[in-house]
């Protein structure tokens, strides 16, 4: 994820958590409670996050993203824009 916005009307903990649909698998980068499995955190504030991806078989061309709060709480906000960029070899 190379930039991310989004539009909530209250940010919840220091950090949300982003999963991925159609079998992309990632790894946890953290720990405690709340952690979403195959899912990344991210904080509300920053640029370029790296997600290391787990699956080796073709990433999809269109697949969906879950989000929730650091508690593991779906959040659905107003407006939300993920900017991904993917290194293929």
């Amino acid at each position: 994820m190379t930039d991310w916005r989004i539009e909530l009307d209250e940010l919840p903990g220091p950090y949300f958590q982003v999963k991925f649909s159609q079998g992309i698998e990632v790894r946890n980068l953290s720990f405690g409670g709340g952690i979403i499995p195959s899912s990344i955190q991210v904080p509300w504030r920053g640029r370029s996050k790296e997600v290391p991806v787990v699956r080796e078989l073709m990433i999809p061309r269109v697949f969906m993203v879950e989000l929730f709060d650091s508690e593991g709480v779906p959040i659905e906000p107003q407006r939300c824009v993920l900017w991904f960029l993917f290194e293929l070899e």
